[in-house]
């Protein structure tokens, strides 16, 4: 599907699992089908991902976390590139406030809802991880 080393636009990854082309989470009937993630936004990507407010994000970050299947994690690395590190699943998840505090500061954030820790998935275990 990805090969990992590789930068792929947002409009091949859609092709290749459909979703949105803008959400950092685009998903499709209730699951996650990839991370899209921004090192601005989320310094420890693709191991943290930190949530933050607003209806769609928020929601996508909850089906992440309650699948718990891997999904193919990218990192954008340029305008139009996004490089494919490995499929991805949760760890845990956290709300706690002391957490979310801490992780807003080292990234600079104020609207954290979430921290998602994730973990690498052993090579061809997505969706049984």
């Amino acid at each position: 599907m990805f090969e990992e080393g590789v930068s792929y636009t947002r409009e091949d990854i859609h092709a290749q699992v459909g979703g949105s082309v803008r959400s950092y989470l685009p998903h499709v009937g209730g699951r996650v089908v990839a991370a899209c993630l921004r090192l601005d936004t989320n310094p420890d990507a693709p191991s943290v991902i930190l949530a933050g407010t607003g209806e769609g994000i928020e929601y996508a970050a909850e089906l992440l976390v309650t699948r718990g299947t891997p999904v193919p994690a990218f990192i954008k690395r340029g305008t139009g590139e996004w490089e494919y590190v490995g499929e991805y699943a949760v760890h845990q998840s956290s709300q706690d406030a002391t957490e979310l505090g801490a992780q807003a500061r080292r990234s600079g954030r104020d609207n954290l809802t979430r921290v998602i820790h994730m973990v690498k998935a052993p090579a061809g275990a997505a969706g049984k991880f």
